[in-house]
């Protein structure tokens, strides 16, 4: 994702605090069900299914696997993967970069993602769309939970942030960069057209609290 190695590596230590058991509740719960349905809805019952951009994996946990699907993480972050790797669900952990995805042409079933496509740049997004597109099977579908910007805990975090803990930001909101959160729809066609992707359907995440827009592209 945007930003080096060692920050995202920073990122991602297990987090003890009321904040880090919270978040975890949630991932494993209200995101890992709105997650669960969206991969049944697009996804083909066996193949494999990459989390690009996978973080700990938690949110994977109640996606249907009893008919083959092999579930990997990917990300760039060892700390990351190594959280990832306790989760049973996960099938494998892999190191790589979104810009050129360890996989061959054509053999990825689906891909997911939670938090991730607005921690990139247009451009940036435009290159890792066309690579999606490359490893992607004809046909196969991308879900992204693509966080937005006014979201009621979006904003609910931010105003916490501003006015009680600026001390200690780099503990409670701190990620190695937040460049384009969801806002409309408009931006966001704008970017998948210029891609080898095409746009299915946008829509709020009503299971994640408004949290995400859920952003389905298409390998034609």
């Amino acid at each position: 994702m945007g930003g080096s190695d060692a920050s995202w590596d920073e990122y991602f230590t297990r987090d003890e605090t009321l904040y880090g058991r919270i978040a975890s509740f949630c991932r494993h719960s209200f995101i890992a069900d709105d997650l669960a349905r969206e991969a049944e809805r697009y996804f083909p019952k066996k193949g494999i299914f990459v989390d690009a951009g996978s973080g700990t994996g938690e949110s994977a946990v109640k996606i249907k696997k009893a008919g083959g699907r092999r579930l990997v993480a990917l990300d760039l972050s060892v700390n990351a993967l190594r959280m990832a790797s306790e989760e049973k669900h996960i099938d494998a952990c892999v190191q790589g970069d979104l810009f050129a995805l360890p996989f061959r042409d054509s053999s990825v079933a689906g891909i997911y993602n939670l938090g991730v496509m607005e921690h990139f740049t247009p451009k940036q997004l435009v290159l890792i769309l066309n690579e999606m597109h490359r490893v992607l099977r004809p046909g196969g579908y991308a879900i992204f939970f693509w966080a937005r910007l006014y979201s009621p805990s979006g904003l609910g975090l931010r105003a916490y942030e501003f006015f009680v803990n600026r001390i200690i930001r780099r503990k409670f909101w701190y990620t190695p960069a937040e460049l384009i959160p969801y806002t409309t729809l408009k931006p966001v066609a704008r970017i998948i057209r210029k891609s080898k992707m095409r746009l299915v359907s946008s829509k709020p995440s009503v299971g994640t609290f408004f949290i995400h827009q859920v952003v389905v592209c298409q390998k034609p």
